[in-house]
């Protein structure tokens, strides 16, 4: 399933359409990402996007809708990911686990 990205219009506010998981690599890099639903992966693409000492908050959860509020900083050294708060949402389509086999 296609979601599309979506904004209301403000004075520093950029509407784009597209597909979420992929973010918009032509307006990056970004200082703030916010992702308003459940993630079990972070597609690199929004990682990748951020600014250094930008900062990308989501509700990480994994085959549940109880996750926690996550909140990613980029620095020279790499990303670091610290919990702000327990959070509930909707699985977003493109940030599903890919499937892997268990028994």
């Amino acid at each position: 399933a296609k979601v599309e990205l979506a904004a209301k219009t403000a004075a520093n506010v950029d509407v784009v359409t597209g597909v979420l998981a992929a973010g918009h690599a032509a307006g990056a890099p970004y200082d703030v990402i916010i992702v308003e639903g459940v993630t079990e992966r972070m597609p690199d693409a929004l990682t990748d996007q951020l600014a250094l000492g930008g900062r990308l908050v989501a509700i990480e959860a994994s085959g549940r809708r109880l996750g926690q509020a996550i909140v990613v900083t980029k620095s020279a050294s790499g990303l670091t990911k610290r919990v702000a708060f327990e959070a509930s949402g909707f699985l977003l389509p493109g940030f599903e686990k890919p499937a892997a086999f268990t028994f």
